[in-house]
Order: C-alpha cells, then structure tokens, then sequence
C-alpha cells in the first residue's frame, strides 16, 4: 500500500504479473478539494517539498495532477484490465469500520487482525493547525537541515493536538467554500469517469454543492501569520520542552 504507486510508476515493469496472479489494484478516492488540503499540509511538514508558498498560491500554481483519478488509474486498467480495479470512496460515511477493515475485507480477508499501536513517527502524518502550520512554512527557507527535521515536525504535532483551539487565529492550509466548489467543479469529469468505469455508478461522487463550509469566522481570519503568531508559536514550541 503507498500512495507513490499512482506517482509516475513505470506499471509495465509489472507485466509478468497479469500473466501470473489474479491482481487486484485498490484505490481510495478522496473528495478532491479534502485531499488537497490534506496533501498541501503534508507538503508543508516534508523536508523533501518544505514548501513555502500559501495555499492560494499553490493552486495557482500548480497543476495538481494527483487529483486526477483517472490519470491515476489508467495505467493500471491498461495493465489488468477495468475490473482488476477495486475503487473505494474515502470518507466516514463510506468506511464506518476504518480504511483498514475496508482494506482487508476488499481484499477477502474476514477477521481483522489485532494491529499494534504505531509508533510516535506516525504523527508526522497529523494534520497541523493552522497557526502551526503557517509557522512551519515561513519557517521553511532556513530549515535546512534533514538530521532532527522529521522529530521536529512529530513535536509541532504534538504540541498543535495540545492546543489545537488555540491556534487558530490564520486561514492556514483552509479552503474557502468558493475554493472548495472550484477544486471538485475542476475535478468533476474525472471523478465522474471513474465511477462510471470502475464503479458502475452515474452520479458525481462528491458534488460541487456539498462541498463543507470552512470555519465560520474564515473571513475574520489572518491570510498569513503575523509577528504575533510567530512568537505565540515559537513560545508554545519551546514551553513544551
């Protein structure tokens, strides 16, 4: 399981294994506008991207490619054929056991297992806060050193899942309703496609009208972190030692 088998990978070094094993290729599918959200948060943690623009000017920007199911899913539908494809909807209401029970009973497995619990490294994987978050990024241009980064971002976790109400003063990492609208109207058709193809469904699995709200004081909200917030943070980061 890995998110980099949709990431330019060369699927026809696979080959041998359509003629050899009855492959099944599973995929979940986020509504585009979340997942967006999610990856650019990421982004922002990654010593590898350490990325340092807005969110606004990321999407500007870029062409975000991995929202595009399809382009995601072709190769592997070339390779094994449509119905080898297993697409899954990633949302509370379509995984109220968790993607891991989906996972293992998509793939036939019917008890699930007792899994340890993860290591704290797993929370480099936690969304950040907002305040926390755009701390990170103007943070960025001199975090140039790999050795301690990946602890550093796990204690920034930490210390948001600590006083995450209190850092909410920026609009951070957050989608306006009219973004969130925009990013799944762009990402309709291909979305449509793949439901259609691999799922045998004819509605848009994640309509540009339902797209949530972001917080209700949104507008109220600084765009950026100011000096305040950079200290406010600062200061939380260093208490927490």
């Amino acid at each position: 399981s890995s998110e980099e088998f949709g990431w330019g990978t060369d699927t026809a070094r696979l080959s041998a294994l359509a003629d050899r094993f009855d492959v099944s290729v599973i995929f979940y599918m986020r509504s585009p506008d979340s997942h967006l959200e999610s990856f650019y948060n990421q982004f922002v943690k990654d010593f590898l991207t350490r990325e340092t623009r807005t969110l606004d000017s990321y999407v500007v920007e870029e062409g975000l490619g991995f929202l595009d199911t399809m382009r995601l899913l072709r190769p592997w539908s070339d390779l094994f054929g449509a119905r080898a494809v297993k697409l899954r909807i990633f949302s509370e209401a379509s995984l109220p056991d968790g993607i891991m029970a989906d996972f293992l009973k998509v793939m036939g497995v019917t008890a699930v297992p007792q899994f340890r619990a993860p290591d704290v490294s797993i929370l480099h994987k936690v969304s950040l806060a907002p305040d926390a978050l755009d701390y990170l990024r103007l943070s960025n241009a001199w975090l140039t050193l790999q050795d301690g980064h990946h602890d550093f971002v796990v204690k920034l976790v930490q210390m948001t899942q600590k006083n995450k109400d209190a850092l909410q003063e920026t609009r951070a990492g957050i989608l306006s309703l009219k973004g969130r609208q925009n990013i799944r109207s762009r990402f309709r058709a291909t979305n449509l496609q793949a439901v259609q193809i691999f799922m045998g469904m004819d509605r848009v699995p994640f309509p540009v009208p339902d797209a949530p709200a972001p917080p209700e004081d949104f507008d109220q909200r600084k765009p950026e972190a100011d000096a305040r917030v950079m200290g406010r943070v600062a200061a939380m980061i260093r208490n927490m030692s």
